[in-house]
């Protein structure tokens, strides 16, 4: 138990990216890497599924180039620290409504951008949009989609500056990470507190 306190205590105070924390208990990189994918591929499995309710935002951001992109659909609900993040082949209405039924409660006040596809949302939802491309970014105090804009300005500045880009192949485990260290980011357990510094440091995590 103390040895697990101390590797504890060392993943929480180190600087820098997981790989970098545990190589200094493994002294191996491909050790290391192979460590934390396997944390990955659990939360991927265990993160809650409850559902998103009162003020909810979404979006849709493209990640990768070429080959390697994916469009991500995120939602998230504002001061719950509650988000999802949706791997999608493309943003059609189709494609974005299913996942809103089953990640939303119905009822709940839906905010995003002027995109058409968001518009059938308004038979179950209470659908409020701006208008981006006017310079809209904000009316009547609550009407914005700020939170999840700047989650996708986060997500895309841990991958550019502690992990150098991410393969196509991993981006829904790397996803699952990051909404395992958005959601748990102020909690006082020390398991929880010290898998959101090692997958990602405090100082890039709103």
């Amino acid at each position: 138990m103390i040895k697990y306190q101390k590797m504890m205590r060392k993943l929480i105070s180190h600087p820098n990216s997981g790989i970098k924390m545990l190589r200094r208990l493994t002294d191996s990189h491909p050790t290391a890497w192979k460590m934390l994918m396997k944390i990955r591929e659990q939360l991927s499995k265990d993160l809650g599924q409850d559902m998103l309710e009162d003020l909810v935002e979404a979006d849709e951001a493209w990640f990768g180039k070429k080959d390697n992109q994916d469009i991500v659909m995120g939602m998230v609900q504002r001061g719950k620290r509650k988000i999802r993040l949706i791997v999608i082949p493309n943003v059609k209405e189709e494609t974005l409504y299913p996942h809103i039924r089953e990640h939303v409660k119905i009822g709940s006040r839906f905010f995003t951008d002027s995109r058409i596809t968001y518009a059938i949302t308004g038979i179950r939802y209470h659908h409020q949009t701006t208008n981006h491309s006017k310079g809209e970014f904000a009316r009547e105090g609550e009407v914005h989609s700020n939170t999840i804009e700047q989650i996708w300005g986060d997500i895309k500045g841990v991958i550019r500056t502690i992990h150098h880009g991410i393969s196509k192949k991993y981006r829904k485990l790397y996803l699952a990470q990051y909404i395992f260290a958005y959601q748990f980011k102020h909690s006082t357990n020390l398991f929880f507190k010290s898998l959101c510094q090692l997958f990602t440091p405090t100082y890039c995590l709103i």
